[in-house]
């Protein structure tokens, strides 16, 4: 006969194989990891292998879908930053070495929550399957020393840029035809046609009618094409101060042609100019309110 405590450990262990046995069957074929959450099933481990690790890099293909359709499927570069809730992407990568293939499972109402707030999740599987192949892992050391680097060549660009704005400079001035020596600013302006009132003051509502141009005559902005003018408060640093400064000049129905250095333009660069690159604006002030 067994003894009370034999018969015990036996209904405990019995009991713990239950719990394990009915919380893995939620998805067939599929392991809970126990510190996300997540259901997760591999198809390649590659333990040995770089693992996933955070403030590293990574490049994945990936699948995301339910049983019926396909939201998003590619190839993608990420940062190891934190997590956006428990049992996330990031606790999925982290759980995987290099050249590891998986699928993990998300719940629809989470993910379309955090990471596609913008479509509404109507169908009815409220599973999302997430595939991932694992092609590189760039541990953190090696992200920042790429960083690094990266930084290093921005720097050494900008710094060659920096060495020839004087010389570009004396370009627009030849392209534009002037002359006459800077304001104090380093803003430079010809009148091409007087206009008639007074000029602008802070505050007021300004329209003009511009085409933007690098040294060479390349035209990167220009309001003509479009039909309109361009419509902003002066002297409220909605424009490049070049803008302001030289627009302040103005009266309505002047045009005049500006050479704007790049510390009165974009500086070190931004919205598509290179750094501290000079440009060239044929302006036309059309309206004051």
């Amino acid at each position: 006969m067994r003894n009370q405590n034999s018969t015990l450990f036996i209904f405990m262990a019995a009991a713990v194989m239950a719990v394990t046995f009915f919380s893995c069957s939620e998805h067939k074929g599929f392991k809970k990891d126990k510190e996300s959450g997540l259901y997760y099933k591999f198809y390649e481990q590659n333990d040995t292998a770089p693992k996933v690790e955070d403030g590293g890099l990574v490049v994945v293909d990936f699948i995301i879908r339910n049983t019926d359709s396909v939201f998003n499927k590619g190839r993608t570069v990420l940062h190891i930053e934190e997590p956006l809730f428990k049992g996330d992407m990031i606790a999925a990568f982290k759980m995987m070495h290099q050249n590891d293939s998986a699928t993990f499972i998300f719940q629809a109402d989470t993910f379309f929550k955090y990471y596609m707030p913008d479509l509404a999740y109507t169908q009815k599987d409220k599973n999302i399957y997430f595939d991932v192949k694992m092609l590189q892992v760039l541990p953190k050391d090696q992200f920042e020393l790429m960083q690094q680097n990266r930084q290093k060549q921005i720097d050494a660009m900008k710094e060659q840029y920096r060495m020839q704005e004087d010389s570009l400079i004396q370009l627009c001035l030849k392209a534009t035809k002037i002359t006459t020596k800077p304001a104090e600013s380093g803003l430079y302006k010809k009148t091409l046609e007087a206009g008639k009132g007074d000029a602008p003051k802070a505050g007021q509502t300004v329209a003009v009618h511009y085409t933007g141009k690098f040294a060479d005559g390349e035209v990167f902005d220009s309001s003509i094409g479009r039909g309109d003018p361009y419509t902003f408060t002066l002297g409220q640093g909605m424009v490049i101060p070049g803008w302001d400064e030289a627009i302040a000049t103005m009266k309505t129905g002047e045009k005049a042609v500006l050479v704007i250095p790049s510390k009165l333009a974009y500086g070190e660069g931004n919205q598509g100019i290179p750094p501290y690159t000079p440009l060239i604006f044929e302006v036309e002030l059309i309206d004051i309110r």
